[in-house]
């Protein structure tokens, strides 16, 4: 059988038989199914810089807004981290995780293909 590539691109390669990460290479055979899980943006950093942010408009309104919007382009900014995912019989590992949106949908695009 002909190995056939579904998809390729930043060290990435999928094929009907194997799933090459960097270094790490996955026998599709072997892979029973896959997700990609979102990272939240928000953390307990920002949540801290939004109450110091309220704390300090009480004592300076120029400098608490500041600190405000300061957090606010930072939201903005900020993307969320995408980590692919796959479960095999040793159980589920994180094969990838990147901002780029746009290549986890291809990896699961070419990953389905493969599976079919």
């Amino acid at each position: 059988m002909e190995e056939k590539i579904f998809f390729e691109s930043d060290g990435i390669k999928i094929t009907n038989t194997i799933l090459v990460v960097g270094n790490e290479v996955y026998a599709v055979s072997k892979i029973t199914s896959f997700r990609v899980a979102e990272e939240p943006i928000g953390n307990i950093g920002t949540g801290v810089t939004f109450l110091v942010g309220v704390v300090l408009l009480a004592y300076s309104l120029l400098f608490g807004i500041l600190v405000l919007c300061g957090m606010l382009f930072y939201l903005y900014k900020k993307s969320p981290i995408y980590k692919f995912l796959i479960t095999t019989s040793s159980g589920e590992t994180t094969v990838f995780a990147t901002q780029d949106k746009l290549l986890v949908d291809g990896m699961v695009s070419g990953l389905s293909d493969a599976f079919i």
